[in-house]
């Protein structure tokens, strides 16, 4: 049976990954997960998960957005663009 805990093996920290998200969003109006996996370089499991959890922290300048089946991420500024 297989563990289900799994061990995140990536070549950027999470504030560096925070930094590449905004400075994306800064560029672009909104941030999927499979766009934030592919910069990163994380499991699109994982990636939903950390941009959740950024969404999450008031101190992070990041919304998550459902629209229908889709979900995204927006700064603040952007979320009326």
């Amino acid at each position: 049976r297989p563990n289900a805990t799994s061990h995140v093996s990536n070549r950027f920290n999470q504030k560096e990954r925070l930094a590449m998200a905004l400075a994306y969003l800064n560029n672009n109006s909104r941030l999927t997960v499979r766009q934030y996996a592919k910069i990163t370089s994380l499991s699109k499991e994982a990636a939903e998960a950390e941009l959740d959890a950024f969404a999450l922290n008031r101190n992070i300048p990041i919304h998550a957005i459902v629209d229908g089946k889709k979900k995204f991420y927006v700064t603040p500024t952007k979320i009326h663009d």
